[in-house]
């Protein structure tokens, strides 16, 4: 049984709501491992070249798909939480470039 968020926040916000178990890392998922490569690409890309708008845009993508999965499906709060930060911190990013352009 989860703990109410009066008896124990903490376990609350990490227990796993399928299994019962303490969850605060998982094994990556096609979404956030597009999201890594994708940003790794944008740091090693020359720059003004097509290869990293390319790969700058496909991290933009993957990190949404992740952040949204994640608040939508997250197997607690924590990792809701984290997928809220995941857009949050995406769109400021996108906010932040177009504001440079």
């Amino acid at each position: 049984m989860t703990p109410g968020i009066r008896e124990d926040p903490v376990g609350w916000a990490l227990l796993s709501r399928e299994s019962g178990e303490v969850v605060v890392w998982q094994a990556p998922n096609l979404p956030s491992l597009l999201s890594q490569a994708a940003a790794v690409a944008t740091v090693v890309a020359p720059r003004g070249s097509r290869l990293r708008s390319a790969a700058g845009l496909a991290t933009v993508v993957a990190s949404t798909w992740w952040g949204t999965d994640e608040l939508a499906r997250g197997v607690n709060p924590f990792r809701r939480s984290l997928g809220a930060a995941a857009l949050v911190v995406t769109a400021v990013g996108v906010g932040a470039a177009l504001r440079r352009r």
